[in-house]
């Protein structure tokens, strides 16, 4: 028998792949035990790691998010600098409603990182 190649969760419609390419449902004690399997690689995988190279790729991944930010941030202040692309005679109510979804996920947002609003401690 083949099996599906090991992921890291075995959801209830994973099936073992026969010769004759019947598929039929995993049983239980075999859905636990290719679970174990996945959990133990990935496991094993992470402690052999120093705790400095982990860190390491998690300051590179801060790091990089941080730039794709501060991109996004330079774009969006480049588009309201130039009024969204729009001439005065062109604005009508929906460009408004634009505006006000586009405040709306911003204050989503700084309320989330200055842990104000609904993110108020």
């Amino acid at each position: 028998m083949l099996l599906a190649p090991c992921s890291k969760s075995v959801r209830g419609d994973a099936r073992i792949i026969s010769e004759s390419h019947k598929i039929t449902p995993f049983s239980a004690g075999l859905k636990r035990r290719w679970k174990r399997c996945c959990h133990h690689q990935q496991m094993e995988t992470s402690i052999h790691k120093p705790q400095t190279q982990i860190s390491q790729t998690a300051l590179d991944t801060f790091m990089a998010r941080k730039a794709e930010i501060d991109t996004q941030l330079a774009r969006l202040r480049a588009l309201s600098d130039e009024h969204f692309k729009l001439s005065p005679e062109s604005i009508h109510w929906g460009h408004v409603g634009d505006l006000g979804r586009y405040a709306d996920l911003l204050k989503q947002i700084t309320d989330a990182a200055f842990k104000e609003g609904e993110h108020a401690e």
